[in-house]
């Protein structure tokens, strides 16, 4: 599992910041987004990562 994530962060991730505060998409080039709210790039790490454990299986008793 730990595999995948890896290779989703490598393939998803970068990209994704790129866009948001680059204005980046590959080759387009777009106006960064703006945010309502001003945000860090902490807080950015926070949501992805509440964003991945409320997708992640809870851990199982029976797993040594």
């Amino acid at each position: 599992m730990g595999e995948s994530l890896n290779e989703l962060y490598l393939k998803y991730v970068p990209i994704l910041i790129d866009r948001i505060y680059e204005g980046t998409s590959g080759e387009e080039i777009l106006e960064p987004m703006r945010f309502i709210t001003p945000r860090t790039n902490l807080n950015l790490v926070q949501q992805l990562t509440t964003l991945i454990d409320s997708m992640l299986p809870e851990p199982s008793d029976n797993v040594p």
